[in-house]
């Protein structure tokens, strides 16, 4: 059992472990944001691992990730389902049956390096390789470097760490798979030709600090050439107590205070390529490995385990049946919190499906549950005071909600949201004060493109 896995990582996780085979897998359409993909296959037609089983046929996404079979066996049809992010949609149901195309066998290294930028490209778009950078959102890694190639020499900045301080998988896997971000690295560069790579680390994570360390030993002593030029490669220290420190405008102030630039932290942020640990792992088994996207590293945790590890599981998982591998009772379980309680999402059922952007579960008994009932603003102010941007999400919040008329300013000042999540933890009656900034804010960039 799982179980007793979770249980010897008590307090420190430094392994990831495969978790395991589902009997079936429900492999939602969208993986992405509002990037919708269509089945390739009928129902009853038998599957190989890592076969694409679906892709997005719009003509305006055709970077999109591919999805592909975690496992092998047969199509049962398509379903409805909720996924993780409280959205609903269709998705895959395939049972087990067959022979395995990856797991279980030893990976073959492919000479990625004396492949062009292009070929690259098409490799990380024909493995569904997605960036998930934003705890949030996921977006095919593919597009986000065809955004960047009309860019003259974009900066690529890799984040080691967590966004989420209650989540510990990207924290993991920057130690545990230390050797795979460097190759990873190394691809990127090849792909962008950037003006430099940053390393964003957490300055209290000391056994990334020393590998990082030994890293700038070797880069100076020429044993490790990540790119060609030494000034190439910097390195950012985070204080990852100070909430939020993961986002992209947090990084990107940090390095621009460090490396004393004029540039404003927005147009960094435009021009840059911003990922994380996971994606760098995703990246490099697609393409040195030749394995496609179609397992991710979860955290698993909650007062519900007596400890908490990182499993790698297989795309289309149920949450129902995540729970049954770690010895979890359903009936003790009240809530899922899935990628952190900061900003994560909170799951409503126990049949949801992972999806490529799922880092992090969190289960919760019911005697842990407070009372979220809603109700309406108290202008106590306190989402203003947490706010690193300075904004009045309160305000925006009964404007967007209650019509209440605020001056204009006010009101573009919700492009300035960091979309950390604050001022929801904060706020003492519980209201959707980030998703009606997010609102405003989206609303205001579709203006601007019109």
């Amino acid at each position: 059992m799982l179980s007793e896995y979770v249980l010897k990582q008590k307090d420190i996780i430094k392994n990831i472990t495969f978790g395991f085979l589902p009997k079936s897998v429900l492999v939602p359409l969208c993986q992405e944001k509002n990037v919708f993909c269509e089945s390739l296959v009928q129902p009853g037609v038998r599957v190989s691992e890592g076969q694409v089983i679906a892709e997005c046929k719009e003509d305006e996404n055709p970077d999109a990730a591919k999805i592909h079979s975690p496992i092998p066996g047969i199509v049962q049809g398509v379903k409805k389902c909720t996924y993780p992010n409280g959205k609903s949609g269709d998705a895959l149901h395939i049972s087990l049956s067959g022979k395995f195309s990856h797991i279980g066998k030893i990976p073959h290294d492919f000479a990625w390096n004396e492949w062009g930028a292009t070929s690259l490209l098409n490799r990380l778009n024909a493995h569904g390789v997605v960036n998930t950078f934003s705890l949030r959102e996921g977006k095919s890694l593919a597009a986000s470097i065809r955004a960047l190639e009309k860019s003259p020499k974009p900066r690529i900045f890799i984040r080691l760490y967590d966004e989420d301080l209650s989540c510990q998988t990207d924290s993991v896997l920057a130690c545990a798979e230390f050797g795979k971000i460097l190759v990873a690295a190394k691809i990127l560069y090849e792909m962008l030709s950037p003006s430099e790579i940053v390393f964003a680390y957490a300055k209290s994570h000391l056994d990334v600090v020393k590998k990082l360390s030994e890293l700038k030993s070797k880069i100076e002593n020429g044993e490790n050439k990540i790119s060609r030029k030494l000034d190439e490669i910097q390195f950012v220290s985070m204080n990852e107590k100070k909430f939020p420190c993961g986002t992209k405008h947090d990084i990107a102030s940090r390095y621009k205070k460090n490396m004393r630039l004029s540039e404003s932290v927005r147009k960094i942020c435009a021009t840059a390529l911003f990922v994380d640990s996971q994606t760098l792992v995703s990246l490099h088994d697609a393409v040195v490995h030749n394995i496609p996207a179609m397992r991710v590293n979860v955290n698993v945790s909650g007062d519900c385990l007596k400890s908490s590890a990182v499993l790698k599981i297989c795309v289309g998982t149920s949450f129902g049946e995540l729970a049954r591998e770690l010895g979890i009772a359903k009936t003790n379980i009240g809530k899922i919190i899935v990628n952190g309680h900061m900003n994560g999402f909170s799951v409503p059922s126990l049949d949801t499906p992972v999806t490529k952007y799922v880092k992090s579960v969190a289960f919760i008994s019911k005697r842990d549950i407070a009372d979220y009932s809603e109700a309406y603003c108290t202008g106590c102010g306190k989402c203003h005071d947490a706010c690193p941007a300075q904004i009045y999400p309160d305000l925006l919040y009964r404007h967007l909600v209650d019509f209440v008329e605020v001056p204009e300013d006010f009101v573009r000042a919700c492009a300035l949201c960091t979309e950390c999540g604050l001022c929801n933890l904060v706020c003492p009656t519980k209201l959707p004060i980030f998703q009606s900034v997010k609102i405003l804010k989206e609303r205001q960039n579709e203006q601007r493109i019109l």
